[in-house]
């Protein structure tokens, strides 16, 4: 009934190899896809987790007791930046404690990812062991039509149309034949639409993987069982395609797994962290002291305003001098009284006057509790580091003189 020679011929082609190679790669790309999928979720998982563990790490009060600490420093260029630029410190130190605790975790977060790729890989091997043992066999050979159904060709059909239907249908029983091996079966018999193949008792003992023993392995097997009934020239062919295929894709997973950046929850939790590492970044507009309010407590609220409780710092951070002269300003918000008398843009006012407006109404000027006051000896400590370049870059007159600037 069969014309062995045709069918020699096609499985043997450059067409049929390509076709093979092509369902393969397919296979092993949804593959890849799938267990990508369950990796991100784990990996996500675990690094909620940790964070939640780790929060003291991105503690605002931590944050600025430890950056308050550059104002006795001897490092003159990071006492500069802090009293001037304090949003940009805020800044690199919170991106050196997130660099630090991504490096120091992501072998574990990303850990799945190393998981995938030893599966991946394992079975790869396997089913290059299947290919070998494959190739031990003469392929034509292991399925042939059932006796029933090729006299019900013969007496329908002439001998090359014979040839055509049972190549289209052989090239099915295949694949048909692994999704059968997967699911646990080994029949004598697999069913093409209304033809049955006899399956070769050669081919029934070779070994096959379960793909059962771990989450992975599952995952791999249903994404080849959820496959349709797809046509596969030479079983041997398509599993050693589908071995390269597996091997290219664990390289995917390896890239992954000192790769924490690429991880989407990263980039979506980094911003909160932030938050909460840093606070607010609004400076004082007088003095241009950082806030250090928690405006979680009361968000939207009149009583949010901002505010400095560890203390102004000297208005010649801010480059402020004396009206009409070109004496640095060493006096700071705490301790000005309503009454005292400003000039702003060269009209006299008051500062009670001046905290009505914007964006001065935002802040809370009030004094600092009795227990802060030494912050303010530490921001005389870093005047004496920095004033003069402050000055020179405001063109002011330096001095040093905090006594002259202290209102009775």
């Amino acid at each position: 009934v069969i014309n062995r020679e045709y069918f020699l011929d096609q499985i043997c082609s450059s067409r049929g190899q390509k076709q093979d190679k092509s369902v393969a790669e397919k296979i092993a790309s949804k593959i890849e896809q799938s267990l990508m999928t369950i990796c991100s979720k784990k990996a996500e998982d675990t690094f909620i987790t940790i964070c939640n563990v780790e929060t003291k790490k991105f503690n605002t009060t931590r944050l600025r007791d430890t950056l308050d600490d550059i104002l006795s420093s001897q490092n003159h260029a990071n006492v500069l930046e802090f009293t001037t630029q304090p949003e940009k410190v805020f800044e690199k130190e919170f991106e050196d404690i997130w660099t630090k605790f991504c490096d120091k975790n992501t072998r574990e977060i990303m850990e799945p990812y190393s998981q995938a790729k030893l599966e991946i890989l394992e079975l790869a091997k396997g089913l290059k062991k299947l290919t070998e043992d494959f190739n031990r066999l003469f392929e034509v050979d292991l399925f042939s039509v059932a006796e029933k159904d090729g006299r019900m060709l013969a007496n329908n059909m002439n001998e090359s149309a014979i040839s055509r239907t049972y190549q289209q249908k052989r090239l099915v029983v295949g694949f048909k034949w692994i999704k059968h091996r997967l699911e646990g079966e080994n029949a004598e018999v697999i069913q093409v639409e209304n033809v049955c193949f006899s399956v070769n008792p050669r081919l029934r003992a070779v070994p096959f993987p379960s793909l059962d023993k771990n989450e992975w392995q599952i995952q791999v097997k249903e994404v080849i069982l959820k496959e349709d009934d797809t046509k596969i020239s030479r079983i041997s062919n398509f599993l050693d395609r589908l071995s390269e295929s597996l091997n290219r894709a664990a390289e995917n997973f390896e890239k992954k797994t000192s790769d924490l950046s690429k991880l989407h929850i990263v980039g979506k939790e980094k911003p909160k962290y932030k938050k909460s590492a840093v606070g607010c970044l609004e400076k004082c507009p007088m003095c241009h002291r950082i806030c250090d309010v928690d405006h979680n407590d009361k968000p939207g609220s009149p009583e949010d305003l901002h505010a400095c409780h560890r203390g102004h710092q000297h208005f010649g951070f801010a480059g402020i001098e004396y009206y009409q002269t070109t004496t640095v300003c060493l006096d700071h918000c705490s301790n000005q009284k309503d009454e005292d008398v400003w000039y702003k843009g060269g009209e006299k006012t008051t500062w009670g006057q001046l905290k009505k407006e914007y964006p001065m109404n935002k802040w809370d000027y009030s004094g600092i509790p009795a227990e802060l006051a030494i912050k303010l000896g530490r921001f005389k400590l870093a005047w004496k580091f920095v004033g003069r370049a402050i000055c020179e870059n405001h063109k002011l007159d330096y001095h040093e003189d905090f006594e002259k600037d202290k209102r009775s």
